[in-house]
């Protein structure tokens, strides 16, 4: 730092007790000694520095589980204000990620030297864009995503075996009011425009609702809005589409995982 203070500079871990500067910070990791478990949390940092936490995760990061979690926990600490999530580490789970790695060309330093390898390689991954995990990673750290927040929170944990969604959120049938977080972690451009449709029995089912918004986020902040539409009478399952854009930019983020399952009363 006195050679050079052109470049921000942030450690992890307990160094609160460092030299402050103003282009360095400090990120907890693992807080509350959190190893193998699932974590959202925002730890106190220095006074008006960049918060959230880095390494955490490991070492579930090599578990179907706790991959989905890389997702799950990162919106979380978005959903909080998060400036910095580093889910620990993308190379235990997705080791082709560098092309061409397979799996047995490496051993995790959990287990070390007898294994476990990365659940995923190029010998048993080859399409990784179709993966619903990755896909669901993806829209977590998309930087214009959109949730619905309650159905998010309720399934943050997922299943043993990666499995998202677990837990549909149940709806009574007619007018039914729905709270979406957007975020805007672009870099220009505070106007972000969301098209929402809801669909009947799968996410390319026929629309029984639909609608579009515009919102002015200031970069780098997230914002709540409410959507509301009528939910038929008959018991099944609903899918939200959503769809985000930008003047010029065209669509820059879509979802259909949300389910809303309906059921009458008794």
């Amino acid at each position: 730092m006195a050679l050079d203070q052109t470049r921000p500079i942030s450690t992890d871990g307990d160094s609160f007790d460092l030299p402050t500067h103003d282009n360095y910070t400090v990120f907890c990791h693992y807080d509350g000694f959190s190893f193998g478990a699932y974590s959202e949390s925002i730890c106190a940092g220095p006074s008006g520095k960049p918060q959230g936490q880095g390494e955490f995760l490991w070492y579930k990061d090599s578990t179907p589980q706790g991959f989905t979690w890389f997702g799950t926990a990162s919106m979380r600490m978005r959903e909080k204000g998060a400036d910095d999530t580093r889910p620990y580490t993308l190379l235990s789970a997705w080791a082709s990620f560098v092309p061409g790695v397979k799996r047995a060309d490496m051993t995790l330093e959990i287990g070390y030297p007898n294994g476990p390898h990365p659940i995923y390689g190029e010998d048993n991954l080859p399409d990784p864009w179709s993966n619903p995990t990755i896909r669901l990673i993806q829209n977590a750290f998309n930087p214009v995503a959109v949730i619905d927040t309650s159905f998010w929170n309720a399934n943050t944990m997922s299943g043993e075996s990666g499995t998202w969604p677990t837990s549909p959120e149940v709806i009574a049938p007619g007018s039914t009011t729905r709270v979406l977080t957007l975020f805007n972690d672009t870099l220009e451009v505070d106007d972000v425009h969301l098209e929402w449709t809801v669909r009947a029995g799968s996410p390319a089912g026929a629309a029984v609702a639909n609608g579009q918004l515009d919102a002015t986020i200031p970069i780098g902040t997230s914002s709540q809005r409410s959507i509301t539409f009528d939910a038929p009478t008959a018991d099944q399952d609903l899918y939200l589409d959503l769809r985000v854009s930008k003047s010029g930019e065209g669509l820059l983020y879509r979802d259909a995982g949300t389910v809303y399952r309906v059921r009458s009363a008794g």
